[in-house]
């Protein structure tokens, strides 16, 4: 899989990442990037907004690279550090290969009161 066959994620209100196993984004779709409000790819958890959470973020990928078996998340909410503002999500995570690499994929649906 490579970044042309999921283009079609950039018209879509879900957030769709892709991360290696350095932790580092080789993919994210326009939902994403608006989330964050800066260009994601590229870049680590620690250059994010929601920087705060890439403990659990981290360990939700550990856990996927290890097992190979998908992770539900429901309800997690994600702050932003400089807005202070908030998204609830509900998200799965699962792997897959991106460019030859092995990667972890992450769906996320923003949840709306």
């Amino acid at each position: 899989m490579n970044a042309t066959q999921l283009a079609f994620f950039d018209s879509m209100p879900f957030m769709v990442v892709i991360r290696n196993r350095n932790g580092e984004y080789v993919y994210a779709n326009n939902a994403v990037v608006e989330l964050a409000g800066q260009e994601v790819v590229g870049h680590t958890d620690d250059d994010m907004p929601w920087s705060q959470h890439k403990k659990d973020f981290s360990e939700q990928d550990a856990h996927v690279f290890n097992s190979g078996e998908s992770k539900f998340i429901f309800e997690y909410t994600v702050h932003d550090r400089f807005t202070g503002e908030s998204v609830r999500l509900h998200y799965c995570k699962w792997l897959d290969e991106f460019e030859g690499e092995e990667c972890v994929f992450a769906l996320a649906m923003p949840i709306l009161d």
